[in-house]
């Protein structure tokens, strides 16, 4: 996963982090936009790198499923 994210990183990773980065700022100027901004800079930090993380983020779904259906 280190190879695939250099190349990704280098190879348009770093363009497509930077434009999430920029887009997520140009939301957060209004408070309504905020929680899409948050969400547009996850995103950028998820471009930069995506290789290795797809793990960490079912963890996190499944933990968000536990969590919902103690309050159902």
């Amino acid at each position: 996963s280190i190879i695939g994210n250099i190349i990704w990183f280098l190879f348009g990773g770093i363009l497509a982090g930077i434009i999430w980065y920029l887009v997520g700022l140009l939301w957060c100027l209004t408070i309504i936009g905020i929680p899409v901004g948050l969400q547009c800079f996850k995103l950028g930090r998820l471009s930069f790198f995506p290789f290795g993380n797809l793990q960490r983020h079912i963890i996190e779904c499944q933990a968000f499923k536990r969590r919902t259906l103690e309050y159902v």
